[in-house]
């Protein structure tokens, strides 16, 4: 059943980690992190060969726009919890550039992906503590014919 009344911190979380997909994975705003996740905050991600750090994730999220430049993403499903709210995504795009070795195939590819973000009671301005950002990223190596 769903919920029409968030707390105050699930509120937090749940338009933190929106404007994560949105602004930052899909528009390629990285700048925005900063913003978004408090300093001593964890940012995580699932590409293999990248820092599990804000640095790896900003290279994960620029290769990614690199690879499949002009890319869509769709929300599928959010939910939100004591604070913690997860994001249940799909990217949909064409493979246009270098992907994990793998040049431009020019084929259409779809990959599937959650957030969960845990949001800060830190009492300052409302950031996240914690996001770890994943996505089948095998799945996407095979439709560009890396594996």
């Amino acid at each position: 059943m769903e919920r029409f009344h968030y707390t105050p911190r699930e509120q937090h979380a749940l338009v933190l980690a929106r404007q994560l997909v949105d602004e930052v994975f899909f528009k390629g705003e990285v700048s925005r992190i900063d913003g978004l996740i408090t300093e001593s905050g964890s940012l995580r991600h699932s590409l293999a060969g990248r820092a599990q750090d804000r640095d790896g994730f900003v290279q994960m999220v620029r290769d990614f726009h690199a690879a499949f430049p002009g890319f869509d993403v769709i929300v599928e499903d959010s939910v939100v919890r004591g604070g913690v709210a997860v994001i249940r995504w799909t990217a949909y795009g064409t493979h246009g550039g270098p992907w994990l070795g793998v040049q431009s195939s020019g084929k259409e590819v779809t990959v599937a992906g959650v957030v969960y973000c845990d949001a800060s009671e830190d009492g300052g301005a409302p950031r996240l503590n914690a996001c770890w950002f994943h996505f089948d990223a095998l799945s996407l190596l095979r439709q560009v014919g890396g594996w």
